[in-house]
């Protein structure tokens, strides 16, 4: 055997399996390979894209937290307004309303006195009249002492 033929004749099939492989093997495993990397790209960009989405709503989260305490405060805020409010006009309404019976009672205290007082007088008056008669009937004698006296008496009560 001829070493340099053995030797061209295994070049030249490596050459044809190298050419053969190259026209029908490493097309598709090649197409392959850039799929798988063009898979895990846009796996990373998804991902990546993900964490942009899921940080952009984080912070619109934690934004829209803050908002909804604030409102809440505010709420809070206003409903303690409201209750002070409230209070504050229930007690004017209560002093209004105490001022109006005390001058109720005022006014029926007063007319009570006055009637009272009325009664006493022509009660007074009528004592005295009474008295008066009595003194006029047991002596008639000193006519002008008992005159002065009951006028006296009269004008004291009036």
């Amino acid at each position: 055997m001829n070493l340099n033929a053995t030797i061209f004749g295994q070049a030249i099939a490596f050459i044809f399996f190298v050419v053969f492989c190259m026209k029908y093997i490493w097309p598709p495993i090649i197409k392959s390979i850039e799929k798988r990397q063009k898979d895990i790209i846009d796996s990373f960009a998804a991902i990546e894209k993900a964490k942009q989405e899921l940080l952009i709503t984080k912070d619109q989260t934690s934004e829209y937290i803050l908002q909804i305490k604030l409102k809440a405060k505010e709420i809070i805020e206003q409903a303690n307004k409201n209750k002070d409010q409230l209070i504050y006009k229930a007690k004017q309404e209560a002093e209004i309303e105490r001022k109006k019976i005390l001058d109720q009672a005022k006014i029926q205290i007063d007319y009570e006195r006055k009637k009272i007082y009325e009664e006493l007088k022509i009660q007074v008056i009528d004592l005295a009249l009474a008295s008066a008669e009595k003194i006029i009937n047991q002596s008639l004698k000193n006519k002008t002492i008992n005159n002065e006296l009951i006028n006296n008496i009269i004008k004291k009560i009036i």
